[in-house]
């Protein structure tokens, strides 16, 4: 019989979040220079997906240069 606490402990979840601002899509192709596209958008939940390190996190991305400090963190 299994120990519902050996199953709780050895649990791997990790729940973060993407806080962003407006993104540069197809319905809306054209906005502020330093708003992100839906390209980074998914390259930045990939990396969040990816990286271990990243536990629970709440990661605001406004701008590219958040996307690109955060992605720089990730890979450390």
């Amino acid at each position: 019989m299994t120990n519902m606490t050996d199953d709780v402990v050895t649990c791997t979840t990790r729940i973060n979040d993407l806080v962003l601002a407006p993104i540069i899509s197809r319905t809306r192709p054209h906005g502020d220079p330093s708003w992100l596209s839906a390209d980074q958008v998914g390259e930045a939940a990939v990396a969040v997906a990816l990286a271990p390190t990243v536990r629970d996190e709440h990661i605001t991305l406004n701008t590219v240069e958040d996307l690109e400090a955060e992605l720089a963190r990730m890979r450390r």
